[in-house]
């Protein structure tokens, strides 16, 4: 009969295993920045150039102190923690000093 497809064989897919990363939780307390960060960061406020870059600089600091204080116990309510980190993520989000 035309059209009939009972003869026709289809192949198997073969068997797909997909591993779903851990995930974990993030204490919000840890996000939140602190009265002595934020006076740190505003003092960074020379070395970026626009509005994202401010916004990528807070995320990108809420990030890594996440991952830090979950990995290693670091608490960056320390001066002496959260101030080179700060630091050294501003000369990285795209400075008002061009490069000659």
């Amino acid at each position: 009969m035309p059209g009939d497809r009972s003869d026709t064989k289809v192949a198997e897919a073969p068997e797909v295993h997909v591993e779903i990363a851990p995930t974990h939780e993030v204490d919000p307390e840890v996000l939140r920045i602190s009265a002595a960060e934020r006076e740190f960061m505003k003092l960074m406020h020379p070395l970026i150039a626009t509005p994202r870059s401010v916004k990528r600089f807070v995320n990108v600091y809420r990030l890594l102190k996440a991952a830090k204080a979950r990995e290693r116990g670091i608490n960056f309510e320390n001066e002496r923690v959260h101030r080179p980190v700060l630091l050294l993520l501003a000369l990285t989000q795209g400075s008002r000093i061009s490069p000659r």
